[in-house]
């Protein structure tokens, strides 16, 4: 069991549309299974619906390998990387599990942006696992996408005991 640790604070203070997003959640489970033809694409749709989106957003997909055990798709926006201060704000990145289907993986970098005075992603990348190989290539993917200063604050990952085993 997690302990209960007073600095968190609930998700729609972060933003107001995740006030819901345990309702939103049910609901669309409950719309799903009540009519299946609002069912995703089917996966022989992705590539592509991939190609679409790399034509829509030129420079946002930045690593691209669908080989079964290594696959990444990494993305950032291209505009933002000159405007992120690395030598004064970590870059914090975690994994979030609920995101896609079991077995495929969202692994975001965040950073605080003073302009807008809370935290952006800065860089993310979809993998279909969550050992020590894949998070080698989200950081290969992540150092070939920025230029880090010598003077760079670091990358903060989350080390629960969950990720214990992977390293």
């Amino acid at each position: 069991m997690r302990k209960k640790r007073d600095d968190l604070r609930p998700a729609r203070d972060i933003h107001p549309s995740l006030q819901k997003y345990d309702k939103l959640t049910y609901e669309i489970k409950k719309i799903r299974n009540e009519d299946p033809s609002i069912l995703p694409p089917s996966r022989s749709d992705s590539p592509k619906e991939l190609i679409d989106l790399q034509e829509e957003y030129p420079g946002y997909v930045t690593d691209c390998s669908l080989k079964k055990g290594n696959m990444i798709i990494a993305c950032y926006p291209p505009k933002l990387s000159r405007k992120l201060e690395f030598y004064v704000h970590p870059l914090i990145t975690d994994t979030t599990f609920s995101v896609f289907e079991k077995g495929h993986y969202l692994c975001t970098s965040v950073i605080f942006s003073p302009q807008l005075q809370r935290h952006v992603v800065a860089f993310s990348a979809v993998l279909d696992g969550n050992t020590t190989e894949h998070f080698e290539l989200y950081f290969a993917a992540l150092f070939k996408a920025f230029t880090f200063p010598n003077e760079c604050v670091g990358v903060v990952m989350d080390f629960s005991t969950l990720r214990e085993p992977d390293f």
